[in-house]
């Protein structure tokens, strides 16, 4: 035991050293004038801002020296690398913005980037990449499985009774070298990226990291580099004892905040009588308007079905709303909705009904074309067949890859106790329909998995890799660096508990934790001010790099200056989902059908707080707290990323679970 405690300190003591020699052979394919927005944007203020922009794909070793226990392989793969250049003579700094996922690539991190250049003043070169295995940089694909085309058997959504061979195919495009892909090999980039790029090494290096992000950055602090001035972690993965498969009960957690807050403002609670004289909580209002369309029962004072909702997909009616729920729960811009649907699921009356109906309309088939709304699959990942749907789409591969190996519970809980989880509780994704997935990656090597027969005879290689000495283990702050965490109190996938935990775990005195009331998740992207269209979350970011890293530095001022949670829906947002201008009590305008499309209705208002898309379908924001750009998908898919990426037997139908990204964690987004 001594020996190998050695061996393990050792490795880390003389990593620096290691990866600057493997650093000093890099090859770059740039750099590349290119442009800071990969899709559109409805940015007018981005749109015309003048940067500086660099693009490039730099050769790393498939297997670096810090996973040369457990990786083998001479072959170098390429990483896709883009940088605003700071301006003049003053640019002193290196910032590093990273994305979640995992398995996302970094296009939603390019309307943070402008944001900081902007509130920096341009002295700072403002970076990002798509982390190994996404986007263009070596994305993990079927390519000769054809598991995810239009064609296969599940369309572009990888079933189960694919997932074997999509795993042989994978393992072969990568030399058998699981841990090529590992947290710790991402890390392994972003240090030598992060060192070596520098103008002559003398820039201060700040890295941040979004969701999944935190934990990549995490990695890095583990890795012990002396070049890095400051960590920031924006909705944060703790390090230890953190786990995916609990991906509900954290959602539960802020979803009971959330509830608590409608029960406590005067507006929200008055429309549930019951809720203010606490004979109902109105968690419990929700189970009951489970049990009843579960049950197909009348309710409401027409005893209507309330049909649209009842019956939106053949599996249970809950598991449906649940889900939709629970995607509005993480966006800024759409939770206020959330009282006013269940208001209207509880009364049921005819009128909800119609009401109900428009809105399952608008959310189903959102728009003609593609502007104003974006159909956000949850959780079914498709493998993109082209260049576009990459950056877009999280990497089912990867995200199954890491997520298995070292974010998961282990033995896996069985399929029937996290089901009899997601549905004890009123929101939920249902990760529940993971525990096959994982079962295949793993050869059914758990208890859980042996009811689950193969549904292939020609089982994989198991796609996991070896959990190194850096799991389950709390970082220490490197000398002569500082660690800032951002967290929303009201954040469902990087639960509130998560990162207190990781803050007091972490050793060392050089941190800071900042904390914004009712926000959801990554601050950067869901903290929308009264005025402008730049987040509160960002502002303080800036501050702390602008102060070197300094804590007593950080400013937060712009909290006063946040818009506030409100439940009252504006007449704008209500015509735009409901077809009425009163979200809970209006009845459905007989001119419906010939409201414009909302990206064209709304279009006049200009950028809001939170402003555009990370895909084609950018969508205008709103002064109503309407809209924001879009949350990035592997941010706000943090956890869900493979919920359904192998479940066959659910239908299209449900594994859409449509929500307008008319917010970026980005509001929709980065999950």
């Amino acid at each position: 035991m001594f020996a190998f405690t050695v061996m393990v300190m050792r490795s880390v003591l003389f990593m620096p050293y290691c990866l600057a020699v493997a650093a000093a052979t890099l090859r770059i394919d740039g750099w590349f004038n290119c442009s800071a927005n990969t899709f559109p944007s409805w940015n007018a203020r981005h749109n015309t801002m003048q940067v500086a922009v660099e693009c490039a794909l730099v050769e790393l070793p498939l297997c670096h020296a810090t996973t040369a226990a457990s990786c083998r392989s001479d072959r170098v793969i390429q990483v896709f690398v883009k940088r605003l250049l700071g301006n003049g003579v003053n640019v002193d700094k290196d910032v590093w913005v990273l994305q979640g996922g995992p398995g996302a690539s970094s296009v939603a991190m390019e309307y943070m980037m402008l944001d900081l250049f902007t509130t920096t003043n341009g002295t700072a070169n403002i970076y990002t990449m798509d982390h190994r295995g996404t986007g263009r940089s070596h994305p993990l694909e079927c390519v000769a499985a054809q598991a995810s085309t239009p064609g296969s058997v599940n369309g572009e959504a990888i079933a189960i009774d694919e997932l074997p061979a999509c795993i042989r195919d994978v393992l072969f495009q990568i030399d058998g070298q699981p841990t090529a892909f590992s947290v710790t090999s991402a890390a392994t980039d972003l240090y030598v990226l992060s060192d070596e790029l520098r103008p002559n090494g003398s820039h201060q290096v700040f890295v941040y990291g979004a969701s999944y992000g935190t934990y990549l950055v995490e990695r890095v602090m583990q890795l012990g580099p002396s070049h890095i001035r400051g960590y920031v972690l924006d909705g944060v993965v703790a390090q230890v004892n953190h786990s995916f498969a609990q991906f509900d009960n954290d959602i539960n957690a802020a979803g009971a905040r959330f509830l608590d807050r409608c029960a406590k403002n005067a507006f929200c609670n008055s429309k549930f009588p019951d809720v203010v004289t606490g004979n109902l909580p109105l968690s419990n209002l929700i189970m009951r308007i489970y049990t009843r369309l579960d049950a197909r029962q009348p309710g409401g004072v027409a005893e209507s079905f309330c049909y649209p909702l009842a019956n939106w997909t053949d599996t249970p009616p809950s598991h449906t709303l649940r889900r939709f729920l629970t995607t509005l729960l993480m966006n800024v811009n759409l939770r206020g909705m959330i009282p006013a649907i269940v208001y209207r699921l509880h009364r049921c009356t005819r009128q909800d009904d119609h009401v109900l109906a428009f809105l399952q309309r608008k959310i189903a088939n959102p728009s003609q074309g593609r502007k104003g709304f974006t159909q956000l699959v949850l959780p079914t990942l498709r493998s993109p067949t082209v260049q576009g749907d990459a950056l877009v789409e999280m990497n089912a591969m990867l995200y199954t890859l890491i997520v298995f190996s070292e974010e998961w519970t282990y033995p896996t809980p069985s399929v029937a106790d996290l089901q009899l989880s997601f549905e004890s509780q009123p929101f939920g994704l249902g990760v529940f329909d993971l525990v096959p997935a994982y079962c295949v990656a793993t050869n059914f090597r758990d208890e859980a998995c042996r009811s689950l027969s193969p549904l292939s005879k020609a089982t994989p290689a198991p796609y996991v890799y070896a959990r190194d000495s850096f799991f389950n283990r709390s970082s220490t702050i490197p000398l002569h660096a500082s660690v800032l965490f951002l967290s929303g109190t009201l954040d469902p996938q990087t639960e509130l508990h998560h990162g207190r935990a990781e803050f007091a775990a972490l050793r060392g005195t050089q941190k800071r934790w900042v904390e914004f009331p009712d926000a959801p998740h990554c601050t950067a992207f869901q903290t929308p001010m009264l005025s402008g269209d730049i987040h509160c979350g960002v502002y303080v970011v800036s501050s702390y790099v602008m102060g070197r890293g300094r804590l007593d530095t950080i400013n937060t001022t712009c909290m006063k200056k946040r818009v506030p949670l409100s439940f009252d829906v504006s007449p704008k947002v209500a015509l735009a989902y409901f077809g009425t201008t009163d979200a809970f009590d209006g009845v459905l305008h007989v001119d419906t059908a010939a409201i414009v499309d909302v990206s064209v209705a709304l279009k006049a208002s200009g950028p809001t707080a939170a402003t555009d898309s990370r895909t084609h379908d950018d969508a205008p924001a709103d002064k109503d707290g309407t809209f924001g750009s879009l949350i990035p998908l592997g941010i706000m898919l943090l956890a869900v990323g493979g919920v359904v990426v192998v479940k066959r037997q659910r239908s299209l139908a449900e594994a859409v679970t449509a929500i307008d990204v008319l917010a970026p964690c980005s509001e929709l987004s980065g999950l």
